[in-house]
């Protein structure tokens, strides 16, 4: 009996190291992930403060720019041309204001 009393004993200290053994590999590798973790957090922050920044200067860019032409406005002002050439002046100048308002 005291054989087999000391064998488990032997047997409870083995297992006592292999279990701290397996706890600082488990928080070493814990640690490890943590560390990872913030250094993704931390580039994906960057990421996406440079793809704003980048989207807010082509709103900004948009909203300076002059929208494009439409095919009306553009009739409008060929007309507009045509009718000063010809001298009809009242006729340009409400042709103007028309295209001014739309």
């Amino acid at each position: 009996v005291q054989g087999m009393v000391s064998k488990f004993q032997n047997l409870s200290k083995a297992d006592m190291e292999r279990r701290q053994e397996f706890e600082a590999d488990w928080e070493a590798k814990h640690q490890q992930f943590k560390d990872q973790c913030r250094h993704v957090e931390a580039q994906m922050q960057q990421r996406h403060q440079d793809q704003l920044k980048a989207l807010q200067d082509k709103l900004e860019r948009g909203f300076r720019a002059e929208p494009p032409a439409s095919a009306q406005l553009g009739s409008m002002k060929r007309m507009q041309k045509i009718l000063v050439q010809h001298k009809r002046f009242a006729e340009a100048l409400d042709l103007l204001k028309v295209a001014e308002s739309k």
